[in-house]
């Protein structure tokens, strides 16, 4: 089985919060169930953000956004998305999975970022892992 890429997106703010949890747990189990994880690399300037994204984005077959209040803030994951949103239309990645933190204000969501599918993260870390881990074609259901 070919380990699929897969390009995070976040913004956290408070290292030890609820969120920066969730997106250190969710990477670790992602790598752990065969994905290779790609993040955006905070050493690099903003000049050399685009050409990054766009080599590693080429090479990902999911997007996976995880919408905290803080990537109101930032244009980098808001670059990121979009850049997705134009890959996934253009049939390079195979789609885009949001997940949705209590903290986000869905009102305040862009109209495109609605026709993906989403998550709501609850709380529930260990559901919200296994349905990713699902619709990534990581984790398989055996009956017996």
């Amino acid at each position: 089985m070919v380990s699929p890429r897969v390009w995070m997106s976040y913004a956290a703010g408070d290292a030890f919060s609820q969120e920066a949890t969730l997106i250190q747990q969710l990477i670790s189990d992602l790598q752990h169930a065969g994905a290779i994880v790609v993040t955006d690399n905070p050493a690099l300037s903003d000049e050399q953000f685009t050409p990054f994204l766009q080599q590693e984005l080429a090479t990902c077959a999911w997007f996976l956004l995880v919408q905290t209040q803080e990537i109101t803030r930032s244009s980098r994951v808001q670059q990121a998305m979009d850049m997705a949103l134009q890959q996934v239309k253009h049939g390079l990645l195979r789609g885009v999975l949001r997940i949705i933190c209590p903290s986000w204000d869905v009102w305040n969501e862009p109209v495109q970022w609605s026709e993906t599918k989403s998550y709501l993260f609850q709380g529930d870390y260990p559901r919200l892992r296994d349905k990713i881990l699902l619709d990534l074609d990581l984790l398989q259901i055996i009956d017996v």
